[in-house]
C-alpha cells in the first residue's frame, strides 16, 4: 500500500497513472499520491530524469496533523496526541510554489552529500508540509470561486476540470480538441470552456499552448533533437505558428537558440 507522498521531477517530463487517472510532471509541477493509492510511472525519453520522492512515515503525518489542527491548550493538555487523520489531496497534479520547489531542491542536494542528521530532515519533512497545507488550502479557495451553490458541487466540478488539464499535460503531442478533452472530463464542452477558463484565468487553448511551448524550450535546451523531431514531440502542426509563438514567450527564434547552443538541426 502506497504511503502519503509527493513526487516531481527536476528536469525533464515523467508520465504518471494514478488511480486511472493521467498525469505528465515537468519541473513546474508536482503530483501527490494518496494513502492507498494504486499508481504506474515511466520516463518516455531518450535524456535521464531526475526528480525526488517524499513519503511520509505515517506516524509522523498523524502528530504532525494533530498539530495544526489543535489549539494551544489542547497541546498543553495532550502533547503526545496524535491524528488518525490523513492529509487528502485529488488525484491531479499541482504547480509547485517557488518555496516548496526550494525546499524539495535543497532535500535531494543533502541526500547527494550524504547529509544524515534526522532533526534535519525531520525539520524539512515539517517544512514541506506546511507548503503543502498552504497549497491545499489555496485549492479550496478556488474551488469556492466556482459558479455553484453546494460545496459538493464544486468540489467534483473541481475534480473534473482537473482530470481535463491533466489529459493535456499527458496528451501534448496529439490533436486536442475541446470537445476531445470535455468528454474525458464528463462535462459538455461549452460547461467545460467556461469553467476551465473561470478556474485557471486561461482558455484551455492558451494553456496548451504554453504547456507546448515549455516543453518545446525543454527539448531544445536538453537535446540534439531536430526543429522537426521537437514540432512532432510537442504537437505543434504548423512551423510558423510555432516559431511566432516561441519568440513571442521567449524572446528568440526556435533557430537562434538553437544556434546558441550549438545544436545540430
Amino acid at each position: 500500500m502506497s504511503r502519503f507522498s509527493i513526487r516531481t521531477v527536476f528536469n525533464g517530463y515523467q508520465h504518471y497513472q494514478v488511480e486511472n487517472h493521467e498525469h505528465e510532471l515537468s519541473k513546474s509541477k508536482f503530483l501527490v499520491v494518496n494513502e492507498g493509492d494504486r499508481f504506474e510511472h515511466f520516463v518516455d525519453q531518450e535524456q535521464d530524469v531526475e526528480g525526488i520522492i517524499v513519503a511520509f512515515n505515517p506516524n509522523f503525518l498523524e502528530h504532525y496533523l494533530y498539530s495544526i489542527n489543535h489549539s494551544q491548550e489542547e497541546m498543553l493538555d495532550h502533547p503526545f496526541e496524535k491524528t488518525s487523520a490523513s492529509l487528502y489531496f485529488f488525484n491531479n497534479s499541482y504547480e509547485k510554489s517557488k518555496l516548496l520547489d526550494d525546499y524539495l531542491q535543497h532535500l535531494l542536494g543533502q541526500i547527494k552529500l550524504g547529509y544524515k542528521d534526522p532533526l534535519y530532515f525531520q525539520q524539512l519533512f515539517h517544512n514541506i508540509l506546511d507548503e503543502l497545507v498552504g497549497i491545499e488550502r489555496e485549492m479550496q479557495n478556488r474551488i469556492l470561486q466556482l459558479n455553484a451553490l453546494k460545496k459538493n458541487t464544486r468540489e467534483e466540478l473541481y475534480r473534473r476540470l482537473s482530470t481535463g488539464k491533466d489529459f493535456i499535460d499527458a496528451h501534448l503531442i496529439d490533436k486536442l480538441s475541446i470537445e476531445r478533452i470535455a468528454k474525458i472530463s464528463c462535462l459538455s464542452p461549452f460547461h467545460f470552456l467556461r469553467s476551465f477558463t473561470a478556474l485557471y484565468e486561461m482558455t484551455p487553448y492558451q494553456y496548451i499552448l504554453a504547456e507546448r511551448l515549455k516543453k518545446a524550450h525543454f527539448l531544445i535546451k536538453s537535446s540534439n533533437s531536430s526543429l522537426e523531431q521537437i514540432l512532432f514531440s510537442t504537437g505543434f502542426e504548423h512551423k510558423r505558428t510555432f516559431q511566432r509563438a516561441f519568440q513571442r514567450v521567449y524572446g528568440t527564434t526556435p533557430y537562434a537558440l538553437i544556434k546558441s547552443l550549438r545544436i545540430k538541426y
